[in-house]
């Protein structure tokens, strides 16, 4: 450019380049933490500067570029007036975790200063940190608590539960994990605050209410719900981003109620009667009930017995159910010397057994005392076989006593 200057009357032709711009590059000073598979946005701008030049030039450029970590995020073109920026926002959507770093370039930039390379600007990055969601394992999805008696308690099961995260431990994010519902009769307890992946927790415990439903026998179930939120910290510290809920798994927890088998009070004593000597005594059974409530979830009876003195025992008495009566056992005085008179007497004891449910149930035994008599018959002496009443009067009666003694 050129203009003419008047001084003292006299006049000059001044030639004057109009002075080129330089430009600074630059991105937002810092962005906001992200998790993988989200978006962050990213300021970069293009500045022109007007320096201490006076009246620059309007500054053109093309190819404004975000490259670093992924590669180009953005091109862009445009015009920078004087002192004036120019910015684009990006959109950054990582699909890894760590630390990311971009910086701002541009391919070509007209009516730059070119006579001095110290015009060519600065260029200022920004990092941005991703962080990988903590993610919870598959927990059992059914818990069964076995079988317990009537009035019993259930017990309860700890999941195994675990944060199958895979990134670095400074930007993997730990594993929260609580109960979030239940329902039927199912219960749950504990919760985890901040698991990361090198840790299994067993903090979560499913259950049935303990004694809480066993009043009555059946079947009894319910279904724990569990929910997981990454937490926003990682083992290194805090984020800066918000807890994010994860979603929730189901637990189906069952368990059986069982009535254990119970039994009457056999009678005792029992009584055998009389015999002869060298006859043989008789048997008599025993009545055995199963007195428990019958029902799918009632136990059955077994029962077998063992003998003392000179009681004998046959049979046995098994798979008894609920309400049912048994008279498989029988006791007698096999073991009696029936060759001699006298009583004769043993014992039999009868053990007992309730299975089918839990099968621990413990049932007292039981004795039955047994006796019989044997008696000797009885036996005559011999008695004379002629009876000689001497010589009578015709209408006179004699008597002649006869010794009869029982031998035996």
């Amino acid at each position: 450019g050129f203009w003419l200057s008047t001084n003292g009357g006299s006049t000059s032709l001044i030639l004057n380049y109009a002075p080129s711009a330089t430009y600074n590059l630059s991105a937002a000073a810092s962005a906001a933490a992200i998790r993988v598979g989200g978006t962050s946005t990213i300021t970069a701008s293009v500045t022109s500067s007007t320096a201490t030049l006076t009246n620059p030039d309007t500054m053109s450029y093309t190819g404004l570029v975000l490259s670093g970590g992924l590669g180009a995020l953005s091109s862009t073109s445009g015009t920078v007036a004087p002192g004036v920026s120019s910015s684009g926002n990006v959109a950054f959507t990582p699909v890894g975790s760590g630390s990311f770093t971009f910086s701002p370039s541009v391919s070509t930039a007209t009516n730059v200063n070119i006579l001095t390379s110290a015009n060519a600007g600065t260029n200022s990055g920004v990092t941005v940190s991703v962080y990988n969601p903590a993610s919870a394992n598959s927990a059992v999805s059914t818990v069964s608590l076995g079988n317990v008696y009537a009035s019993g308690t259930f017990g309860t099961q700890a999941l195994s539960i675990w944060n199958t995260g895979t990134a670095a431990a400074a930007y993997q994010e730990g594993l929260a994990a609580t109960i979030s519902g239940t329902s039927g009769q199912a219960s749950g307890s504990g919760s985890v605050t901040n698991l990361f992946t090198s840790s299994t927790s067993t903090a979560i415990s499913v259950g049935l209410g303990g004694s809480v439903n066993t009043g009555s026998a059946g079947v009894k179930s319910g279904t724990v719900t569990l929910g997981f939120t990454s937490t926003g910290t990682t083992s290194v510290g805090a984020t800066g981003l918000s807890p994010l809920a994860l979603g929730s798994q189901s637990v189906a927890v069952t368990g059986t109620v069982w009535n254990a088998a119970a039994v009457n009070a056999i009678t005792s004593p029992v009584t055998l009667g009389n015999v002869r000597v060298s006859g043989t005594f008789g048997t008599q059974a025993l009545s055995i009930q199963n007195t428990a409530a019958s029902g799918s979830f009632t136990e059955v009876l077994g029962a077998t017995g063992s003998t003392s003195g000179q009681a004998s025992l046959t049979g046995s008495v098994a798979g008894l159910a609920g309400g049912g009566t048994s008279t498989a056992i029988s006791v007698g005085l096999g073991g009696a010397n029936t060759s001699t008179a006298g009583v004769k007497s043993g014992s039999a004891t009868i053990s007992f057994t309730s299975t089918g449910g839990p099968g621990t149930a413990v049932i007292s035994n039981q004795t039955v005392a047994i006796s019989g008599t044997v008696w000797n018959p009885a036996a005559a002496n011999s008695i004379s076989g002629t009876i000689d009443l001497g010589t009578v009067l015709k209408g006179t009666s004699l008597s002649q006593a006869l010794s009869v003694t029982n031998t035996a």
